[in-house]
């Protein structure tokens, strides 16, 4: 989940712009892999980028090539709209690729999409176990608490290394299995 740009997680953020919106990146840890912190995150973002922007697909374009890279770009050519500003083709296909999507959920039936109960994912049932300190081995950390490192990492993939020293007493919420 690396773009060519060095973009990373569930919402593909650069490291500083991660930062910006309250995503915490050490050796450790990284919370652009984090789902509902990297969520709220690009939430913030959209929302900040529309705020400087004006209308929603402008605040869309920029989520691929940056608030600034989609002002620049629109100065040196005169406009204020994505639909007459060329753009880096992977923004100008991005932007109808979020239309395709949006026009295909709202039609999902006429397009012929139609998903049955037993198509869904199942909510994955889990707790939180919320800490501060450091754990030391995520591995004996896992058994602790009756699961193992596997299940641990698939549920907390913004874990970045083996073990968790947590060395500035940050809180973080690790979701473990419920039995």
């Amino acid at each position: 989940q690396v773009s060519k740009a060095g973009a990373v997680g569930f919402w593909q953020f650069m490291s500083g712009t991660a930062l910006l919106f309250g995503l915490y990146i050490d050796g450790e840890v990284d919370e652009r892999y984090n789902v509902e912190k990297s969520t709220d995150a690009a939430c913030q973002y959209v929302k900040s980028a529309y705020a400087k922007l004006g209308n929603w697909t402008n605040a869309a374009a920029s989520y691929n090539c940056g608030v600034a890279g989609l002002q620049n770009a629109m100065n040196a050519q005169g406009e204020n709209s994505f639909y007459n500003t060329l753009l880096p083709e992977e923004t100008m296909r991005y932007i109808f690729r979020i239309a395709a999507l949006k026009y295909i959920l709202s039609n999902h039936e006429r397009m012929g999409f139609r998903l049955n109960e037993e198509d869904m994912y199942k909510p994955l049932l889990v707790k939180r176990d919320t800490i501060n300190n450091g754990l030391g081995s995520l591995v004996d950390y896992a058994k602790s608490k009756g699961t193992n490192y596997k299940t641990l990492k698939v549920l907390n993939p913004w874990l970045r290394d083996k073990e968790l020293k947590n060395a500035k007493g940050r809180n973080y919420v690790m979701l473990l299995p419920i039995d």
